[in-house]
């Protein structure tokens, strides 16, 4: 899946932190942003967990760059 592609990049799928970083924002005192970025944080992990690189190279975008990729020289 893309989250593992993802993850083995850097890119932390941690557990719903504040936008704002605030500490003690959460569903009981939540900040101005809580409930938008609670719902972008759980649409991005859905699509990161339903999509594979096998996705991606169907795309327009993947086809072209997989031709880059494959014939780029040896060095």
């Amino acid at each position: 899946t893309l989250r593992a592609v993802l993850e083995a990049a850097g890119v932390a799928f941690d557990p719903p932190h504040c936008a704002f970083g605030l500490p003690r924002c959460n569903s009981t005192k939540p900040c101005v942003l809580h409930d938008t970025w609670s719902d972008f944080k759980s649409r991005t992990e859905n699509w990161a967990d339903s999509h594979t690189l096998a996705d991606v190279l169907e795309t327009p975008s993947g086809q072209e760059n997989l031709v880059t990729l494959r014939a780029r020289p040896k060095e």
